[in-house]
């Protein structure tokens, strides 16, 4: 556990903007998908 916060403290820093993003429009792509399924869900 403690090697894995370690890796995650020495990665995250030079690809913080790029998992930024990465997640920005991964959670935007998930976003379009249920909102284009709202009707039939609800």
């Amino acid at each position: 556990m403690g090697f894995n916060l370690s890796w995650l403290d020495k990665k995250e820093e030079p690809y913080s903007i790029e998992s930024v993003w990465f997640f920005a429009l991964l959670l935007a792509h998930f976003e379009i998908i249920i909102f284009n399924n709202a009707p039939s869900i609800f």
